[in-house]
C-alpha cells in the first residue's frame, strides 16, 4: 500500500510517496501555472518510471494547494461577490 501527496505551490510542486514500510520518497519539480495539474502528472509519471509509485498499490491521495492558500492570505485573487 502507498500513500501519495502533492502540494502545488506557485514555484514548485512537491510530490511525496509513503510506502507500507514507512519509506518516504520526495520529488520537487517546477509548477506549471498555466495548468497546475501538468506538474502533478509529470511528477507522478517520473516516479512511476523510477518504480517509486505503483499505481495499483496507491490507496490514498492527498492534495494540498499552497498556491491557493497564498492567494487567500495575500488577497491577490480575483474580486468576487
Amino acid at each position: 500500500m502507498q500513500s501519495v501527496g502533492f502540494d502545488v505551490g506557485g514555484t514548485f510542486t512537491d510530490i511525496v510517496v509513503l510506502d507500507s514500510v514507512g519509506k518516504l520518497n520526495v520529488l520537487k519539480i517546477l509548477s506549471s501555472p498555466n495548468d497546475y495539474s501538468d506538474a502533478i502528472c509529470t511528477g507522478l509519471e517520473k516516479m512511476i518510471k523510477k518504480g517509486v509509485v505503483t499505481p495499483s498499490k496507491v490507496r490514498n491521495l492527498v492534495h494540498a494547494a499552497t498556491v491557493a492558500t497564498n492567494t487567500v492570505i495575500t488577497l491577490s485573487g480575483a474580486k468576487i461577490g
